[in-house]
């Protein structure tokens, strides 16, 4: 795993939220579309007197033929018999899954917020999730959450962030798949890594940072576990973090 920006693995670090009326946190989940197709390469050299022509001919092609290529992800058939809940291992496109898990100061989860239409917004309306996103084409984030920590409820003391792989593909099949913390405000990330699995690990599932108000200021720190999807958060949380 590589990380382009904030603490490593298992380190924190305080950040700075834009002052706003919302004073926003932006989580962004990025991916690539299973079948990713080379660039077309027309051979022109230099000294060709329209090579702006050929490279807007170029362009054209290679965006028109990606977009044929890669329209079967753009939508995700309905599966009425897909659980929220579980992973949805027949589907043989990518689908990674953004989520925060909201605790209280007891370590007691108390909203999860995700992809699903009854987790895209939590209940006093301060965190909310971009929606599901199949095509990995939202660029440069396919999905987002955004937490609005100005007015938060009492009790939304801790914030854990996952990402899950609902497709039959665990992580290290994925490409280039990246989340990142980011400031609402200027989108500069606090914290940004790929969720690459080392090549002897076998996940579905990365728990990737945890976000709480220490001291009036927030932190971040790197957790970074590879997990299975169906792993039991809250248990997790309360083993590991409360």
């Amino acid at each position: 795993m590589k990380v382009f920006k904030g603490p490593a693995k298992g380190q924190d670090a305080q950040i700075e939220i834009s002052e706003t009326q919302r004073d926003r946190v932006l989580i962004g989940l990025s991916w690539d579309v299973k079948d990713e197709l080379e660039k077309v390469e027309l051979e022109v050299g230099d000294w060709v007197p329209f090579r702006k022509y050929a490279q807007a001919a170029e362009d054209w092609i290679h965006e028109s033929v990606y977009a044929f290529r890669t329209m079967q992800y753009r939508h995700k058939d309905v599966n009425h018999y897909d659980a929220p809940e579980a992973r949805d291992s027949d589907f043989d496109g990518f689908d990674l899954d953004l989520y925060c898990y909201i605790f209280d100061d007891h370590g007691e989860l108390v909203e999860k917020i995700g992809p699903d239409y009854e987790d895209v917004i939590s209940e006093e309306g301060q965190v909310y999730h971009s929606g599901d996103d199949f095509s990995g084409m939202g660029g440069p984030d396919d999905e987002q959450i955004y937490i609005e920590t100005k007015k938060l409820p009492e009790n939304y003391k801790h914030f854990l962030f996952v990402v899950k792989s609902d497709c039959k593909f665990n992580l290290n099949d994925i490409s280039d798949p990246v989340i990142r913390i980011a400031d609402g405000k200027t989108n500069e990330d606090f914290l940004k890594e790929d969720i690459k699995p080392p090549a002897n690990v076998n996940a579905s599932a990365l728990i990737f940072a945890h976000m709480a108000e220490v001291n009036d200021n927030w932190t971040i720190t790197n957790i970074s576990d590879f997990a299975d999807a169906d792993l039991d958060i809250p248990k997790y949380f309360k083993d590991n973090l409360g």
